[in-house]
């Protein structure tokens, strides 16, 4: 006990004597405060109300016992999931520390930015102590970093449901249809492209640079993939074949390019930029040629996804209070709304070209819904108190795989496209999120 004071007097001194930096007063965390004892279930307030904003999220790390800087091995985990809602003095999101051992952590508030750049701010020490039940420590699959054992294995002290990891084979066994899906995943610590063969259980890495890699999208061919990255110092549109050789940018742009998609005969690929001013929907060459704006909105349109003729877009539209799904006609220019008012984004085309999934929030929950491309009443698919996000379709049309953090962390899940039938394709560590299924 005498310790545990010494450190959070050790902690005060530290606070006050570094010099405070800047920080940008819009991004901040006003509660807890550094050197508070945290337990259950914590509301994070603060304010996340940067112009040009694309959303926040909360995550944490363990400090070192002495309060040194934590080395670059140590990882941060998601404390709350990316909200795209400003925040101005309330609550930024509730931090479960029941899922985690006792110990002294730092906070992070990160803010991102329409030009790929990030706003942090970060509040430390803190300590949890909710005095859990001792948990036996098993080894995670692929650990966080060399050779770490965790109780539990989401970081420090997590526990998950014992469900199986596609690594172990897990998901051939769970009667998953044989296929390939790519996603976005931190399972090695910044956001990298991963493959996984759900018949065979595999996972391999396909990308492995310091800068994040994100949103990946296949040829209609299977042999490439297209994908969204900040390797080059700011966002960019680059492809690589479908292992992961042969990476080269196609856009090279100061600008922030994000959100590829390929269209249907694999001639062209559309994507988001903001060189024009504000985000605007895009159309290139397969190589990076010939590049065109498609939509001219003064908000911001984000997210394309090709109808399976080719001959329509459709992305989501910022809006006043929110976004909503829209729909454009590439030979005419013509857009329509298909959703009225709330938060909508994430649209992904089926391949009969009869229904658009998106995720819509609603007080708060994002599910995941399906809508008519012709308009009407939308559906709620997943209709579940977590979180669900970033629908893909699978080739075939019958199932939709999507990210979801029932499992605490986002996970990636499938789902029929008729409803129900909810399994977990990989139950890991880290976040996975961003799928796209082979055609």
């Amino acid at each position: 006990m005498k310790k545990y004071w010494l450190l959070l007097i050790l902690a005060l001194l530290l606070v006050t004597a570094l010099p405070a930096g800047a920080q940008d007063p819009n991004a901040t965390i006003s509660w807890p405060t550094p050197a508070y004892v945290l337990n259950g279930q914590v509301e994070i307030t603060g304010t996340a109300n940067v112009p040009n904003m694309t959303g926040y999220f909360l995550e944490y790390r363990l400090l070192p016992d002495d309060l040194s800087e934590p080395g670059e091995d140590v990882v941060w985990f998601p404390a709350t999931l990316f909200s795209a809602a400003p925040v101005l003095n309330s609550t930024l999101g509730v931090w479960d520390t029941t899922i985690i051992a006792d110990g002294l952590y730092e906070l992070r508030l990160t803010v991102s930015l329409m030009d790929g750049s990030f706003i942090y701010h970060v509040v430390k020490p803190l300590r949890i102590e909710n005095a859990a039940a001792e948990i036996p420590a098993v080894v995670t699959p692929g650990g966080i970093g060399p050779g770490v054992i965790t109780p539990g294995g989401i970081g420090p002290g997590v526990t998950m449901p014992s469900v199986a990891t596609p690594d172990s084979g897990a998901a051939g066994a769970a009667g998953i249809s044989a296929a390939q899906i790519v996603f976005v995943s931190r399972r090695d610590g910044n956001p990298e492209i991963y493959a996984m063969n759900t018949g065979a259980g595999s996972v391999s890495r396909l990308t492995n640079d310091t800068a994040g890699d994100y949103a990946p999208a296949w040829s209609p061919d299977g042999t490439q993939i297209v994908f969204q990255s900040q390797r080059g110092g700011n966002d960019d549109i680059y492809i690589m074949n479908a292992d992961g050789s042969f990476v080269s940018n196609l856009t090279n742009n100061p600008a922030w390019d994000t959100g590829p998609a390929w269209s249907p005969d694999g001639m062209q690929i559309a994507f988001a930029s903001y060189r024009d001013g504000n985000g605007e929907i895009y159309l290139m060459n397969s190589d990076g040629s010939s590049v065109t704006r498609l939509t001219n909105s003064p908000t911001d349109d984000f997210a394309p996804t090709w109808a399976p003729d080719g001959t329509q877009i459709a992305y989501f539209t910022e809006t006043a209070s929110g976004s909503d799904i829209a729909v454009i006609d590439i030979a005419s220019g013509e857009a329509r709304v298909l959703t009225s008012g709330g938060v909508n984004y994430d649209p992904a085309w089926s391949p009969d070209g009869a229904q658009i999934a998106y995720v819509a929030e609603i007080d708060g929950q994002a599910d995941i819904f399906l809508i008519d491309p012709n308009g009407g009443s939308p559906r709620n698919l997943t209709n579940h108190f977590a979180n669900d996000i970033t629908p893909a379709w699978s080739a075939d049309g019958s199932q939709i795989v999507f990210a979801s953090d029932r499992n605490t962390v986002l996970d990636l899940f499938l789902i029929d496209a008729s409803g129900g039938n909810v399994r977990n394709l990989a139950a890991y560590s880290a976040m996975d999120w961003a799928p796209a299924w082979k055609p």
